[in-house]
């Protein structure tokens, strides 16, 4: 997990105020977590290339096993403003761990 990940996940954390759990469901929490931002970051890229650049992508995932900085160096070149919208991605995510946290502290 990047520091960067870490950090978002731990503020998603404290926002929905689950950081007073036990240490050891927090840490699989986070793991879980961490896992979830990745899939939806993954769907949200492959969505926003064309099918042929996700061939392309996957192919160079291979050959790179699966090599963080070729993977992200291919998406920024090939996405506009790939950044913002990963952001705007883990802040959609954020967003709806908190809401779903709220709910459950409502019941």
């Amino acid at each position: 997990m990047t520091d960067y990940l870490l950090k978002f996940i731990e503020e998603i954390i404290k926002k929905a105020g689950l950081d007073s759990m036990p240490a050891d469901f927090l840490e699989e929490y986070k793991e879980k977590l961490a896992q979830e931002a990745q899939k939806r970051l993954g769907i949200e890229s492959m969505a926003l290339l064309s099918p042929e650049e996700a061939e392309e992508l996957g192919k160079l995932m291979e050959k790179s096993d699966n090599d963080a900085k070729a993977i992200n160096d291919y998406l920024v070149s090939h996405i506009d403003n790939y950044q913002e919208k990963m952001a705007a991605a883990l802040k959609k995510f954020g967003d709806e761990v908190i809401e779903s946290a709220e709910k459950l502290n409502n019941k």
